[in-house]
């Protein structure tokens, strides 16, 4: 149920870089991983926040 427009729908997902992917991504800097290695953290989606949108009013 969407808090803004009031309709039954399932949302749609997408995924952005949080805390969890900087964290990861700067001890891997800290143990010597800084030739790209430390990017990693940025393209696996375990690590990112899932946003959720409404379809219907594109709200969050």
């Amino acid at each position: 149920m969407c808090g803004h427009c009031n309709t039954h729908i399932t949302t749609k997902t997408s995924y952005k870089s949080g805390s969890m992917a900087w964290l990861v991504c700067i001890l891997l800097i800290i143990f010597g991983c800084w030739l790209g290695c430390c990017l990693i953290p940025f393209a696996i989606d375990s690590l990112k926040d899932v946003v959720h949108k409404c379809p219907q009013c594109k709200k969050k």
